[in-house]
């Protein structure tokens, strides 16, 4: 079991207990190798800790020693990692899904009930529920699917672009997993370039755009890709009347 089992982190040589180390790695799921973002790592006594960022990765810095490292995420079960601390290492962590029986559901009307998040003026959107959409000829197509939120009209027919809550399609930025985009689209602005198989999740910054996302005045559509499938290979794809696509991970 490897929780039960003792990691050494770091060179014996280093001076043992005295001043403090760090100890870094990846969080991610055992199913299929994705990262997970937001999980606590922590230790108890004394208490400190930290969360994964956006590419699963952590950092901790405890006293040198013996620790329980504890690791937490939500729809996760918990997990605990006994290492002795001796200098800088590395600890890369996989946790399993925890799935959760429902006996019973209780909705109850209250009047922060529609508050979904505290950062104002952004929409968050999955493929999932892009794929649900009726689109033209069976292609999903981000851009439409932005349409069907408030404040974001279509420039026009055989146009790219979106006017979002009143501003030009130049004062929009558009990213593809931190990489700028500048031709989002193909066939005239008829159909997206982005490749549905390969997006995770879509976020318009309609208002309030953080600071890592400057130089833009209307909006900012921040388009994540997925990590692909460590465990095993697999693939997909699609056959339409205009497009057809293909692509493999592994």
């Amino acid at each position: 079991m490897v929780e039960t089992k003792e990691y050494e982190i770091g060179k014996k040589t280093a001076v043992f207990g005295s001043g403090n180390s760090t100890i870094s790695g990846y969080v991610k799921s055992y199913t299929n190798g994705e990262s997970i973002v937001g999980a606590a790592v922590f230790i108890s006594s004394p208490l400190i800790g930290v969360t994964t960022d956006q590419f699963g990765h952590y950092a901790l810095t405890i006293p040198k020693g013996k620790h329980e490292v504890i690791i937490r995420s939500s729809g996760m079960k918990q997990t605990v990692r006994k290492v002795v601390m001796y200098s800088d290492g590395k600890l890369n962590i996989e946790l399993v899904d925890d799935v959760i029986s429902l006996t019973e559901i209780i909705v109850e009307s209250e009047h922060d009930r529609n508050v979904a998040s505290n950062q104002m003026g952004v929409e968050r959107m999955d493929i999932k529920t892009m794929k649900k959409m009726p689109v033209a000829f069976g292609e999903v197509d981000i851009f439409k699917a932005m349409l069907t939120l408030p404040g974001v009209q279509s420039v026009g027919e055989g146009t790219t672009g979106l006017n979002v809550r009143g501003g030009a399609t130049s004062q929009n930025l558009i990213l593809l997993d931190d990489a700028t985009i500048y031709n989002p689209s193909h066939l005239f602005g008829f159909f997206s370039a982005f490749n549905p198989d390969i997006i995770k999740n879509v976020e318009l910054y309609k208002g309030s755009i953080p600071a890592e996302f400057g130089g833009r005045l209307s909006a900012v559509l921040d388009v994540n890709t997925r990590e692909g499938n460590k465990k095993k290979f697999s693939s997909s794809g699609g056959i339409g009347l205009v497009t057809s696509r293909l692509s493999f991970e592994g």
